[in-house]
Protein backbone atom coordinates (compact mmCIF):
# COMPACT_ATOMS: atom_id res chain seq x y z
CA UNK A 1 0.00 0.00 0.00
CA UNK A 2 2.76 2.51 0.97
CA UNK A 3 4.30 1.81 -2.52
CA UNK A 4 1.50 2.46 -4.11
CA UNK A 5 1.09 6.32 -2.55
CA UNK A 6 4.59 6.77 -3.17
CA UNK A 7 4.24 6.40 -6.83
CA UNK A 8 1.26 7.96 -6.95
CA UNK A 9 2.70 11.20 -5.37
CA UNK A 10 5.34 11.23 -8.23
CA UNK A 11 3.43 10.58 -10.70
CA UNK A 12 1.77 13.88 -9.46
CA UNK A 13 4.83 15.66 -9.44
CA UNK A 14 5.71 14.65 -12.85
CA UNK A 15 2.41 16.20 -14.59
CA UNK A 16 2.83 19.07 -12.28
CA UNK A 17 6.76 20.16 -14.24
CA UNK A 18 5.60 19.13 -17.54
CA UNK A 19 2.44 21.66 -17.05
CA UNK A 20 4.66 24.66 -15.92
CA UNK A 21 6.86 24.09 -19.30
CA UNK A 22 4.15 23.95 -21.73
CA UNK A 23 3.06 27.41 -20.07
CA UNK A 24 6.47 29.16 -20.68
CA UNK A 25 6.07 31.75 -23.83
CA UNK A 26 8.10 31.46 -27.16
CA UNK A 27 9.53 34.85 -26.27
CA UNK A 28 10.87 33.57 -23.63
CA UNK A 29 11.86 29.84 -25.58
CA UNK A 30 13.53 32.19 -28.07
CA UNK A 31 15.46 34.10 -24.88
CA UNK A 32 17.00 30.80 -23.65
CA UNK A 33 17.44 29.35 -26.63
CA UNK A 34 19.71 32.33 -27.57
CA UNK A 35 21.49 32.47 -24.16
CA UNK A 36 22.89 29.00 -25.16
CA UNK A 37 24.32 29.49 -28.95
CA UNK A 38 26.16 32.90 -27.86
CA UNK A 39 29.53 31.67 -28.03
CA UNK A 40 28.56 30.48 -32.02
CA UNK A 41 27.72 33.78 -33.23
CA UNK A 42 29.63 37.46 -33.19
CA UNK A 43 26.66 40.19 -32.94
CA UNK A 44 26.69 43.96 -34.79
CA UNK A 45 24.21 46.81 -33.79
CA UNK A 46 21.36 47.43 -36.56
CA UNK A 47 22.16 51.12 -37.05
CA UNK A 48 18.29 52.15 -38.08
CA UNK A 49 16.83 50.17 -34.33
CA UNK A 50 19.55 49.99 -32.48
CA UNK A 51 18.94 46.01 -32.14
CA UNK A 52 21.80 43.50 -32.00
CA UNK A 53 21.39 41.01 -34.72
CA UNK A 54 23.80 37.65 -35.28
CA UNK A 55 25.80 37.35 -37.76
CA UNK A 56 26.75 33.58 -38.74
CA UNK A 57 31.05 32.71 -39.41
CA UNK A 58 32.31 35.47 -36.55
CA UNK A 59 32.11 38.19 -39.44
CA UNK A 60 31.15 41.44 -37.87
CA UNK A 61 30.97 44.40 -41.00
CA UNK A 62 29.16 46.78 -39.45
CA UNK A 63 30.82 50.37 -39.29
CA UNK A 64 29.31 51.56 -35.85
CA UNK A 65 30.70 48.06 -33.97
CA UNK A 66 33.79 48.00 -32.62
CA UNK A 67 35.61 44.63 -31.08
CA UNK A 68 37.74 45.34 -27.75
CA UNK A 69 39.06 43.03 -25.16
CA UNK A 70 37.51 43.24 -22.02
CA UNK A 71 39.80 43.00 -18.99
CA UNK A 72 36.64 41.47 -16.84
CA UNK A 73 35.47 38.99 -19.36
CA UNK A 74 36.38 35.84 -19.92
CA UNK A 75 39.51 35.18 -21.98
CA UNK A 76 38.40 35.29 -26.11
CA UNK A 77 35.68 36.63 -25.38
CA UNK A 78 34.94 39.86 -27.23
CA UNK A 79 32.86 43.21 -26.09
CA UNK A 80 30.80 44.98 -28.80
CA UNK A 81 30.67 48.80 -28.41
CA UNK A 82 28.50 51.00 -30.39
CA UNK A 83 30.27 54.41 -32.38
CA UNK A 84 27.68 55.69 -33.97
CA UNK A 85 26.40 59.61 -32.80
CA UNK A 86 22.94 58.95 -34.05
CA UNK A 87 20.26 56.03 -34.55
CA UNK A 88 20.18 57.48 -38.45
CA UNK A 89 23.48 57.64 -39.23
CA UNK A 90 24.18 55.24 -42.17
CA UNK A 91 27.14 54.05 -43.47
CA UNK A 92 28.59 51.15 -46.18
CA UNK A 93 29.82 48.35 -44.44
CA UNK A 94 33.75 47.27 -45.00
CA UNK A 95 35.80 45.00 -44.82
CA UNK A 96 39.24 44.10 -43.81
CA UNK A 97 40.40 43.75 -47.58
CA UNK A 98 39.10 47.14 -48.10
CA UNK A 99 41.18 48.33 -45.30
CA UNK A 100 44.12 46.59 -46.57
CA UNK A 101 44.05 47.51 -50.61
CA UNK A 102 47.19 49.55 -51.91
CA UNK A 103 46.33 52.52 -54.21
CA UNK A 104 46.21 52.19 -57.57
CA UNK A 105 50.05 51.93 -59.65
CA UNK A 106 50.32 55.05 -61.53
CA UNK A 107 49.20 54.62 -65.29
CA UNK A 108 52.14 54.14 -67.61
CA UNK A 109 53.61 57.22 -69.61
CA UNK A 110 56.63 54.98 -71.18
CA UNK A 111 56.56 51.47 -70.62
CA UNK A 112 59.33 50.40 -71.99
CA UNK A 113 61.15 53.62 -70.07
CA UNK A 114 59.70 52.43 -66.70
CA UNK A 115 58.48 56.03 -66.26
CA UNK A 116 54.56 57.10 -65.46
CA UNK A 117 52.54 60.06 -65.86
CA UNK A 118 53.62 61.15 -62.47
CA UNK A 119 56.83 61.04 -64.08
CA UNK A 120 55.72 63.38 -66.87
CA UNK A 121 54.08 65.38 -64.12
CA UNK A 122 57.06 65.97 -62.65
CA UNK A 123 59.50 66.56 -65.85
CA UNK A 124 56.55 69.17 -66.62
CA UNK A 125 57.15 71.09 -63.91
CA UNK A 126 60.36 71.41 -63.73
CA UNK A 127 61.59 69.46 -60.57
CA UNK A 128 64.86 68.15 -60.62
CA UNK A 129 65.61 64.90 -62.88
CA UNK A 130 65.43 62.11 -60.84
CA UNK A 131 67.46 58.94 -61.66
CA UNK A 132 64.99 57.63 -63.66
CA UNK A 133 64.80 60.23 -66.12
CA UNK A 134 68.79 59.77 -66.77
CA UNK A 135 68.49 55.93 -66.90
CA UNK A 136 65.40 56.88 -69.41
CA UNK A 137 67.98 59.05 -71.62
CA UNK A 138 71.07 56.79 -71.59
CA UNK A 139 68.69 53.94 -72.33
CA UNK A 140 67.60 55.89 -75.34
CA UNK A 141 71.06 56.52 -76.16
CA UNK A 142 71.98 53.04 -75.99
CA UNK A 143 69.05 52.05 -78.78
CA UNK A 144 70.53 54.87 -81.17
CA UNK A 145 74.11 54.34 -80.56
CA UNK A 146 74.57 50.48 -79.89
CA UNK A 147 78.32 50.10 -80.10
CA UNK A 148 78.95 53.52 -77.82
CA UNK A 149 80.80 52.28 -74.62
CA UNK A 150 79.01 54.01 -71.27
CA UNK A 151 75.81 54.22 -70.41
CA UNK A 152 75.48 52.37 -67.47
CA UNK A 153 72.32 51.96 -65.01
CA UNK A 154 73.93 54.69 -62.69
CA UNK A 155 72.10 53.41 -59.62
CA UNK A 156 74.38 50.35 -60.05
CA UNK A 157 77.68 52.44 -60.99
CA UNK A 158 77.23 54.28 -57.62
CA UNK A 159 75.54 51.35 -55.54
CA UNK A 160 78.47 48.49 -56.52
CA UNK A 161 81.07 50.82 -58.27
CA UNK A 162 81.55 48.51 -61.18
CA UNK A 163 81.64 49.02 -64.77
CA UNK A 164 80.54 46.04 -67.09
CA UNK A 165 81.34 47.92 -71.09
CA UNK A 166 84.49 48.13 -72.09
CA UNK A 167 86.10 51.76 -70.76
CA UNK A 168 87.69 52.90 -73.94
CA UNK A 169 86.01 55.89 -75.84
CA UNK A 170 83.19 56.07 -73.01
CA UNK A 171 79.67 58.57 -71.99
CA UNK A 172 78.63 57.77 -68.92
CA UNK A 173 76.20 60.03 -66.71
CA UNK A 174 77.20 60.05 -62.80
CA UNK A 175 75.16 60.98 -59.76
CA UNK A 176 77.56 62.78 -57.01
CA UNK A 177 75.84 63.98 -54.07
CA UNK A 178 72.59 65.17 -55.25
CA UNK A 179 74.31 66.22 -58.59
CA UNK A 180 74.63 64.82 -61.94
CA UNK A 181 77.74 65.28 -64.15
CA UNK A 182 78.54 63.68 -67.40
CA UNK A 183 82.44 61.76 -68.07
CA UNK A 184 83.88 60.61 -70.99
CA UNK A 185 86.99 59.72 -72.69
CA UNK A 186 86.07 60.58 -76.34
CA UNK A 187 87.84 63.81 -76.68
CA UNK A 188 90.79 63.17 -74.14
CA UNK A 189 94.15 62.86 -74.80
CA UNK A 190 95.52 59.20 -73.43
CA UNK A 191 95.62 59.04 -69.79
CA UNK A 192 93.01 61.69 -69.04
CA UNK A 193 88.82 61.86 -68.57
CA UNK A 194 87.48 65.00 -68.81
CA UNK A 195 84.15 65.58 -66.82
CA UNK A 196 81.63 67.97 -68.03
CA UNK A 197 79.70 69.38 -65.03
CA UNK A 198 77.44 72.69 -65.40
CA UNK A 199 78.28 73.46 -61.70
CA UNK A 200 81.60 72.20 -61.37
CA UNK A 201 82.26 74.35 -57.53
CA UNK A 202 80.36 71.31 -56.66
CA UNK A 203 82.32 67.96 -58.17
CA UNK A 204 86.16 69.81 -58.15
CA UNK A 205 87.77 67.95 -55.46
CA UNK A 206 84.98 64.56 -54.80
CA UNK A 207 86.53 62.06 -53.68
CA UNK A 208 83.25 60.21 -54.56
CA UNK A 209 83.43 61.34 -58.19
CA UNK A 210 87.07 60.14 -58.23
CA UNK A 211 85.99 56.61 -57.15
CA UNK A 212 83.29 56.06 -59.09
CA UNK A 213 85.39 56.91 -62.38
CA UNK A 214 88.14 54.56 -60.83
CA UNK A 215 85.21 51.76 -61.15
CA UNK A 216 84.84 52.88 -64.70
CA UNK A 217 88.63 53.17 -65.98
CA UNK A 218 90.26 50.33 -63.67
CA UNK A 219 89.97 48.27 -66.26
CA UNK A 220 92.64 49.63 -68.68
CA UNK A 221 94.64 52.15 -66.43
CA UNK A 222 96.03 52.25 -63.26
CA UNK A 223 95.95 55.73 -62.76
CA UNK A 224 94.55 58.49 -65.08
CA UNK A 225 94.19 62.39 -64.85
CA UNK A 226 90.77 64.50 -64.22
CA UNK A 227 90.51 67.28 -66.29
CA UNK A 228 87.23 69.48 -65.38
CA UNK A 229 86.09 71.00 -69.12
CA UNK A 230 85.07 74.85 -69.11
CA UNK A 231 81.20 74.02 -70.09
CA UNK A 232 78.33 76.18 -69.36
CA UNK A 233 77.24 76.70 -66.25
CA UNK A 234 73.66 76.21 -65.42
CA UNK A 235 71.62 78.85 -63.88
CA UNK A 236 69.29 77.37 -61.01
CA UNK A 237 69.49 74.47 -59.37
CA UNK A 238 67.52 72.02 -60.87
CA UNK A 239 69.14 72.06 -64.40
CA UNK A 240 72.00 69.73 -64.02
CA UNK A 241 70.45 66.67 -65.06
CA UNK A 242 69.07 68.36 -68.41
CA UNK A 243 72.81 69.64 -68.70
CA UNK A 244 74.43 66.58 -68.18
CA UNK A 245 72.41 64.45 -70.81
CA UNK A 246 72.66 67.59 -73.32
CA UNK A 247 76.50 66.68 -73.22
CA UNK A 248 75.82 62.78 -73.06
CA UNK A 249 73.95 63.16 -75.94
CA UNK A 250 76.44 65.12 -77.83
CA UNK A 251 79.29 63.18 -77.48
CA UNK A 252 77.60 60.44 -78.36
CA UNK A 253 76.51 62.25 -81.80
CA UNK A 254 80.81 63.45 -81.93
CA UNK A 255 79.98 66.71 -80.83
CA UNK A 256 82.41 68.36 -78.26
CA UNK A 257 80.10 69.76 -75.29
CA UNK A 258 83.07 72.71 -74.68
CA UNK A 259 82.01 74.43 -77.74
CA UNK A 260 78.35 74.13 -77.31
CA UNK A 261 76.28 76.98 -75.75
CA UNK A 262 72.59 75.71 -75.27
CA UNK A 263 69.47 77.11 -74.57
CA UNK A 264 68.49 76.23 -71.09
CA UNK A 265 65.22 77.78 -71.44
CA UNK A 266 64.14 75.37 -74.60
CA UNK A 267 65.65 72.14 -72.08
CA UNK A 268 63.13 71.18 -70.80
CA UNK A 269 60.50 70.93 -73.35
CA UNK A 270 63.08 69.51 -75.91
CA UNK A 271 63.73 66.27 -73.65
CA UNK A 272 60.00 65.90 -72.89
CA UNK A 273 59.45 65.88 -76.58
CA UNK A 274 62.81 63.61 -77.05
CA UNK A 275 60.71 61.01 -74.58
CA UNK A 276 57.52 61.47 -76.79
CA UNK A 277 59.29 60.71 -79.87
CA UNK A 278 61.47 57.95 -78.44
CA UNK A 279 64.64 59.22 -79.78
CA UNK A 280 66.94 62.13 -78.34
CA UNK A 281 68.22 64.61 -80.51
CA UNK A 282 70.86 67.44 -79.70
CA UNK A 283 69.80 69.82 -77.23
CA UNK A 284 69.60 73.54 -78.64
CA UNK A 285 72.75 75.23 -79.06
CA UNK A 286 74.80 77.32 -80.86
CA UNK A 287 78.47 77.37 -81.08
CA UNK A 288 80.77 79.12 -78.63
CA UNK A 289 84.54 79.32 -77.31
CA UNK A 290 85.43 77.93 -74.18
CA UNK A 291 88.65 77.21 -72.35
CA UNK A 292 89.81 73.93 -70.52
CA UNK A 293 90.17 74.11 -66.78
CA UNK A 294 92.32 71.64 -65.70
Amino acid sequence: MLWKCLSCVCLLILLCRCTELDSVPDHAMDSLSKNTSIDKYEYQQDLNSGDLSPVPNKKCTSLATSIATDNDSPEGSAVYKNKSTSPLQTSSPITLSDEMSLPPSPKSWKKDLLLTLRDKQELTSGQWLNDLFINAAQQLLKIQFPSQNGLQDTVVLEAVMKFTSPCNNFVQIIHVEDHWVCASNIFSPEGYVDVYDSMPTLTMNSHYLQLQLAAILKCSKNSFIVRHVNVQRQIGGSECGLFAISFATSLCMDFDPHTQTYHQDDMWSHFLQCIENFKLTVFPSGLSKHRFIV
